[in-house]
């Protein structure tokens, strides 16, 4: 983003404070990945849908994120800079889901891939 001072500095004052919130979401988000790894061969019903239901309250929690921060950076920039924060905050974050996607099993998916015994 190309900003002109003053806004330069209120924007990454601002931008500093959303960070710390992000990597604390980023850090539920590794414990809850962590989470499955630990429990992916011996799941459960009750330890899959707490799982589930942890993906989703941060999944959401990162939403309310981008909803406060555009309207934080809207009254710092306009709405056309504050989109492209959050276009550009959307877009690494959906960059980073699809990595874990790509990394960790779906469920039942070692199960299918053992050899059958006899």
């Amino acid at each position: 983003m190309k900003l002109t001072e003053p806004k330069a500095s209120a924007f990454w004052k601002l931008y500093d404070e959303y960070e710390k919130e992000r990597k604390d979401l980023g850090k539920k988000k590794i414990q809850i990945v962590s989470e499955y790894a630990n429990n992916y061969e011996k799941l459960t019903e009750e330890k899959a849908d707490e799982i589930v239901k942890s993906t989703i309250k941060n999944n959401i929690a990162y939403e309310k994120l981008f909803e406060k921060y555009y309207e934080k950076t809207k009254g710092i920039l306009g709405a056309i800079d504050a989109a492209k924060f959050v276009q550009l905050e959307a877009y690494l974050q959906t960059s980073v889901r699809s990595e874990i996607q790509d990394a960790i099993p779906f469920v039942g998916e070692i199960e299918r891939a053992k050899p059958m015994k006899k």
